[in-house]
Parts: C-alpha cells; sequence; structure tokens
C-alpha cells in the first residue's frame, strides 16, 4: 500500500460539497472534462482527494471556488498586490489587500487570544476571498498563520498547513510583520509597503498609565512612587524583551529555509527601543511602598491595585492573598473582637470588595488595630481578610500555632494574629503535599524570628516539622512551642488533649 492509499478517497458528491457545488453539477463539469480530473477509479466510480481538489480549484481562475480554496494552494503572484489601508476590527488590527487573483483580509490580534473568530471575520468581511490571521506564536517556516475561507461554515481558524511564506508569495512582495507587542492601531494605519521599519516602545500587557499618573504625583523618592515607577519600568522591559525575541525567532525561523533569504518573504515593520534592565527592589522596601498605596483612599490608587492584580497577584503587597473568617468560630470570634471600624474606604477595601463580586452585597470596612490588617464585614456575617506576608515583631515570640480555617499563631504575649502566607504557596496540614510542606517551613522560621518572611516553598523544613504537618490533626488543634520544637529537633512530643467547649472563655 502506498503512502497515497493512506488518504481518504472523496466520490463526487463529497468532492462537489468541499467545493461548494451541487452533486449535479460536478457531475456536469466532470462529464464535459471541466472538473478536478480524479486521483482514479474503485469498483469502476471515481474518486478524488482533496488536495488535488484545492490545488486544482486554486488555478481554475475561477473566483467562487478561489473562495473555497485554502491560501496554500493559491497559485503565485503574478504582480505585486496592491494594499488598501488597515482599520481595527474586534481586537485586531486588519489590513487589507487586492491580489491579481483576489483579496485577502490579514488579522493581527492586539491582545493575547483576541481578535475575531473566523466566523466573525467572514461575516463582516464578506468581500474578501481569504481571511489569514497571524498568531503571536511560531512554526517551522516563520509567524503562525491561522486562514479561513469566505465560502467555508468552520467557525474556527484553520492553519491548513498554511506557512507565513505562503503570505508573502500569494502577495507576491515581502509581507509585513509586526512583532506582538509592537502592534499598535496608529503605527499599523501610517504604514504602507515601502515604510521604512519603524522603532517604538512596545506596549506592555499591562495599562501603565495609573501607574505613571500616580507617580508623578507624589514627592520624588518616596516609597510609594518608587514601587510605582518600578512596576511600569518593569512591564515595559517585559514588552521589549518579547518584542526582540519575536524577531529573532523570525529570523530563526527563516535561517531554517535553505536558499530563502529573509527579505524575500519578510518586511520587519516594527523593532521595538532599547530599555534598560531595572534595577532590583529590596521586598520589604516594596512592601512599604505598596503599603502606602494600599492605604490611599482615592481612586487612581485603586486603579494601581487592579494593574498589579492582573500583572503578578500583589506580591510585593504586605498582604498578598485572603480568607474567610466566620466570627462564630472559636478564634474567628477572638480576633474579631479587637477589630475597628473606619469611615474612609481605602483602595485596598476596594479592591477586596471588587475580588468578591458584586452578588457579595455591600461590606463595611474594617482594620485589626494590632496588624493594621483591612478587613471587610460581610453582609452575610463573614469577615473578608487581607492576610499579611509577615508578621511585626513587637508581640514577643512565636508561642503556639493552631490549625484552624485559617491557621493562627498566637506570639508569647497572648495576641492572636492570622498565620503569614505567601502571594502564592497556601499553607495547610494532615496530607502529604505543598500546603503542609509551606506550613512546616513557615513554622520553621516563626521559631527563630517571628517576622520572618512567609514560606516561599513547598520545601526546605526539618523532617520533623513536615511529619507534624502532615498529620490528620482534628481543626482548632493548638501546637505548642514545646512539641513544635520537640518535631523540629527530632525528639518526642506528647499530643496535647483535645480542647473542650467550656474552655471556650
Amino acid at each position: 500500500m502506498t503512502e497515497l492509499d493512506d488518504r481518504e478517497r472523496l466520490d463526487i458528491a463529497t468532492a462537489a460539497a468541499i467545493l461548494g457545488l451541487r452533486p449535479s453539477q460536478a457531475r456536469w463539469y466532470h462529464w464535459r472534462r471541466g472538473f478536478c480530473a480524479p486521483a482514479g477509479t474503485d469498483g469502476g466510480h471515481p474518486f478524488w482527494y482533496e488536495n488535488d481538489l484545492f490545488r486544482w480549484a486554486g488555478g481554475s481562475g475561477r473566483k467562487e471556488l478561489l473562495r473555497r480554496t485554502p491560501l496554500r494552494f493559491w497559485p503565485d503572484a503574478r504582480e505585486k498586490a496592491t494594499y488598501r489601508g488597515g482599520s481595527e476590527f474586534a481586537e485586531a488590527f486588519v489590513q487589507e489587500w487586492s491580489t491579481g487573483l483576489g483579496s485577502i483580509a490579514v488579522f493581527w490580534p492586539l491582545r493575547p487570544h483576541g481578535g475575531p473568530s473566523a466566523r466573525e471575520a467572514a461575516e463582516h468581511f464578506q468581500e474578501f476571498d481569504s481571511l489569514v490571521r497571524v498568531a503571536s506564536d511560531f512554526g517551522r517556516d516563520g509567524p503562525t498563520i491561522g486562514t479561513a475561507q469566505p465560502g467555508s461554515t468552520n467557525p474556527e481558524w484553520a492553519d491548513f498547513a498554511a506557512r507565513w511564506s505562503d503570505l508573502s508569495r500569494v502577495l507576491g512582495q515581502p509581507a509585513p510583520y509586526w512583532p506582538f507587542y509592537l502592534r499598535i492601531p496608529k503605527l499599523m494605519t501610517d504604514w504602507t509597503p515601502g515604510s521604512a521599519t519603524v522603532v517604538y516602545l512596545p506596549i506592555p500587557e499591562v495599562d501603565v498609565t495609573p501607574l505613571l499618573r500616580l507617580a508623578i504625583a507624589l514627592a520624588d523618592g518616596e516609597p510609594a512612587q518608587q514601587v510605582l515607577m518600578h512596576l511600569a519600568r518593569v512591564a515595559q522591559r517585559r514588552a521589549v524583551e518579547g518584542a526582540v525575541l519575536d524577531l529573532e525567532l523570525v529570523e530563526e525561523t527563516h535561517n531554517r529555509r535553505r536558499g530563502v533569504s529573509l527579505d524575500k518573504t519578510t518586511m520587519i515593520a516594527a523593532r521595538p527601543m532599547l530599555f534598560p534592565e531595572p534595577e532590583e527592589i529590596i521586598p520589604s522596601a516594596a512592601q512599604d511602598g505598596w503599603n502606602d498605596v494600599l492605604s490611599r483612599s482615592d481612586l487612581l490608587a485603586l486603579e494601581c491595585l487592579r494593574v498589579v492584580g492582573g500583572w503578578d497577584g500583589g506580591a510585593y503587597f504586605k498582604y498578598a492573598s485572603t480568607e474567610t473568617i466566620r466570627v462564630n468560630s472559636r478564634y474567628g470570634a477572638e480576633w474579631a473582637r479587637r477589630l475597628r471600624s473606619v469611615e474612609d474606604r481605602t483602595a485596598f477595601h476596594e479592591y477586596l470588595s471588587s475580588q468578591l463580586g458584586p452578588k457579595a452585597g455591600r461590606s463595611d470596612p474594617m482594620v485589626d488595630p494590632v496588624s493594621g490588617t483591612p478587613v471587610l464585614q460581610n453582609a452575610d456575617g463573614t469577615l473578608t481578610v487581607a492576610v499579611p506576608q509577615r508578621l511585626t515583631n513587637d508581640n514577643g515570640e512565636l508561642a503556639e500555632v493552631i490549625l484552624d480555617r485559617p491557621i493562627w499563631v498566637r506570639t508569647s504575649n497572648g495576641v492572636l494574629q492570622l498565620a503569614p502566607q505567601h502571594h502564592y504557596y497556601g499553607i495547610n496540614w494532615g496530607y502529604s503535599g505543598s500546603g503542609p510542606g509551606s506550613l512546616a517551613l513557615l513554622i520553621d522560621r516563626l521559631l527563630d524570628d517571628i517576622a520572618a518572611s512567609a514560606a516561599d516553598a513547598p520545601h526546605g523544613a526539618p523532617d520533623g516539622l513536615d511529619r507534624l504537618t502532615e498529620l490528620k490533626w482534628p481543626q482548632e488543634q493548638v501546637l505548642t512551642r514545646e512539641m513544635i520544637e520537640a518535631a523540629r529537633e527530632g525528639r518526642p512530643y506528647e499530643r496535647p488533649a483535645p480542647r473542650l467547649e467550656e474552655d471556650d472563655s
């Protein structure tokens, strides 16, 4: 059996459907020798292969068939295509071309996973004969392109094994390439064939405008200004690196094609401006700076927090995760008794509220006077609490860890506080996994320094602490300092008796 025999054989009715013809039309054309020659016969009946049909349709010169033919089967252009300009459509920029065969609309998505579906593109650009979508990734031949034909009903972009070189081949000239972060509508609107490569600053993944606006409203050098400028620089630098990488991949993929130079298939439409690597920022200084922003009550500060939430979830926030506390629980009630209502909702209160969603209803702002933790009292009586990434060192050393929902720690002066949590690694107990591993590492750090940072890894604690946190302790179990120290040192420890209900006093 040959390789050709492995392909699906199509009867004339199926062949007609692929090309948008009625079976009777296809039979008439076949009888008059005006149809694609069959690949062979089977039981006296002719059959076809799909690729043969598309090659024939692409070279037939018939517009209605061309609109059903994937781009890679279009013939080579005999002259340069005419550029008809571009415009924005559905989170994409569309460049329009007229060729000697037909018209082509090239879609450049402006957002990750953005742009119209193939069906939407076909509905809004019905006069075009081929639709091309340039993705943000790369294939062996160059930028990945998806194609769609207005005459088909496929709602998704399909590549049909199309290549970047097919686009330039059909256009009869090098196709313009726009790195993803330089797909800026104004630049693309101003572009025409023959334009020089423009050098411009790429657009970052997040909108840095609120960061810069608040930064210029603050005094030079203050911590909040420094963290705002730092994040804006980091986001900008990453966009520059992304654009540089795109251009490197363009060159690399073309180098694989021996005998085909880059300028034969590709015109680099834009290159990024150089941008320096931002200096590192000390995490503790970053937390202080963001804490100043969190404490503000203006709308611009809230916009900045939303930017950060979409960037890294607030990795440098003093409070980088949230917990829900039930005030009717033993330790939730104890902690809630010291909370204080506040008149002004800070940016972080508003940020917490936005994370709850509109169905949560109105919530009242509060604060923990011991730690400064922002709190929302919800309509259902629960508390939404911002969890610190580290505690202060003014309440004594670690006295006990309380395994509850959430987990608590008590210091030697009797103060109850939420156990610190890293912005990424959560803490838990009762099984072998990352949660108990992170809790064990946190306990190990707090034994030595109550103000130590939260666990930033699910491993690294002494084996005895790992075993301690993996045990299936009941909820509200108290691990005393003596137990914890013994576990860390590998010594035996006595499990405390379960706490009785009358101990609530």
